[in-house]
């Protein structure tokens, strides 16, 4: 499961900075909407990378795909979509063409997970890294909005599979991570191995409020 992750700003000498550069030059933004530092939330207008005519390129897309009505509250407004199942996406009919079609990479430095409470009842919150600190990807999948309504901008979700090692005792699923050389088989051809999460082992980090845990 993710709910939130930190941002990558990719800074000058990064080999895809004239992505973000490009993107910024493009997009006319003129409120702020598009978000490309701090933590990323739900609903948040953030840069995806994708492949676009043969190339890398940054597209400006919002977390979470429209959610349903949901019988028990047919009035309330649906909540959205933010994470789709990989080992199920190819057969469900929200995902699928998605997965089969549009695949994209959000750029990250990690994911925060929360875990199991202390006496006092606060969650824990843990911060996921690759070792050393190295920029990495998570997988998702995008659709096109309605021209008409506010969904304008492609929305996508990101792929969890079960956790690895590093994160299982904190909760039971996790955003699949992509390294870099995992972004061309990810984006070209959907690799169905990049879902095994023993691939990858974590860094994690508790992120204590201020002030201390108690």
């Amino acid at each position: 499961m993710c709910h939130s992750f930190p941002l990558y700003g990719f800074p000058p000498e990064d080999p895809l900075f004239p992505l973000q550069s490009a993107l910024r030059s493009a997009f006319s933004d003129p409120q702020g909407a598009l978000k490309t530092r701090g933590d990323a939330f739900p609903g948040d207008l953030l840069p995806a990378l994708l492949i676009r005519d043969g190339a890398f390129a940054l597209a400006p897309m919002t977390w979470g795909y429209p959610g349903y009505p949901s019988r028990r509250a047919p009035q309330a407004k649906p909540k959205a979509l933010i994470n789709a199942k990989a080992e199920t996406a190819a057969t469900l009919k929200t995902w699928r063409d998605s997965l089969s079609a549009r695949r994209a990479a959000l750029p990250a430095s990690g994911f925060y997970e929360w875990g199991a409470s202390p006496p006092k009842g606060r969650k824990r919150k843990f911060l996921l890294t690759l070792p050393g600190g190295e920029r990495l990807f998570l997988a998702a999948i995008f659709a096109f909005g309605a021209p008409e309504t506010a969904k304008a901008f492609p929305h996508f979700a990101l792929l969890t599979t079960a956790a690895g090692a590093s994160s299982a005792d904190i909760h039971p699923r996790a955003p699949v991570v992509l390294r870099e050389s995992e972004i061309l088989p990810w984006l070209k051809r959907g690799d169905p191995a990049l879902f095994d999460p023993a691939r990858i082992a974590l860094v994690r980090e508790e992120i204590l409020p201020a002030g201390g845990l108690f």
